[in-house]
């Protein structure tokens, strides 16, 4: 999300989809951070960070599904309705 070019470059091979939950959802998944390889600045929090990539996620992404709340089914069926609405949408253009 740091890199225009990474990010042009995800968009020309694929649709970006950025799956958003809220800070402490994603507290409770990411759960041990040194063991998943989460890196933080010195002094920077985990909110911090989240705080600072939300925004670069929502305005990279191409589908930005709200997530969090229901089933994975549920999240899944959000983003098949998404692609299908903007495949026809281009296809009417």
């Amino acid at each position: 999300c740091y890199e225009p070019e990474a990010i042009a470059r995800f968009k020309q091979i694929g649709t970006v989809v950025f799956l958003s939950v809220g800070f402490s959802v994603l507290k409770r998944r990411l759960g041990d951070l040194v063991a998943r390889g989460v890196v933080l600045k010195p002094g920077m929090t985990l909110k911090d960070l989240y705080h600072e990539r939300v925004p670069l996620y929502r305005a990279c992404a191409d589908v930005v599904i709200e997530e969090g709340k229901g089933s994975v089914w549920d999240t899944v069926n959000a983003l098949k309705c998404r692609i299908e609405e903007d495949q026809q949408g281009e296809q009417k253009a």
